[in-house]
């Protein structure tokens, strides 16, 4: 087995994401060593903090985020989730950036070329060699 250690900020409650050996499947169990989550996933990530605890998870070269209960928040269509700021989490798909709100909605199409995470209710993005602010409803705030 291999073991990453989890700790949920939220909840203080330590959980060890493991991965079997014969299968290279990866699970989640609480320091009791109960299963919460099934031998199932290609890789299980760090805890996401935003209203809630998520966890990364891989499946196929696709992320999406699960719960500290193994359900499925945000499912995984994505090439790359990053942590959530402000309540948006930057995504990419297809080569393209934007973001989802915690349920999973998109919030802001997958439209730009680069992004980052939000910081101060703003993002730096990148569209067609452009480089500008947007607030979190997508909208040009001032220019780069």
């Amino acid at each position: 087995m291999i073991t990453k250690n989890q700790n949920s900020s939220q909840t203080g409650v330590t959980y060890f994401a493991l991965c079997k050996k014969d299968s290279g499947k990866w699970g989640l169990v609480n320091a009791r060593g109960e299963l919460i989550v099934p031998f199932k996933y290609d890789d299980l990530g760090t805890f996401v903090d935003c209203e809630g605890d998520f966890i990364h998870i891989e499946v196929e070269g696709k992320y999406g985020l699960i719960d500290c209960l193994g359900n499925i928040v945000i499912k995984p269509i994505y090439d790359d989730i990053i942590r959530f700021f402000d309540g948006l989490a930057l995504v990419e798909q297809n080569k393209k950036f934007g973001y989802i709100d915690t349920s999973g909605n998109v919030a802001i199409p997958m439209i730009y070329d680069s992004a980052t995470d939000f910081e101060f209710a703003r993002a730096i993005v990148t569209l067609d060699n452009r480089t500008f602010c947007i607030n979190r409803y997508g909208e040009e705030i001032k220019k780069y």
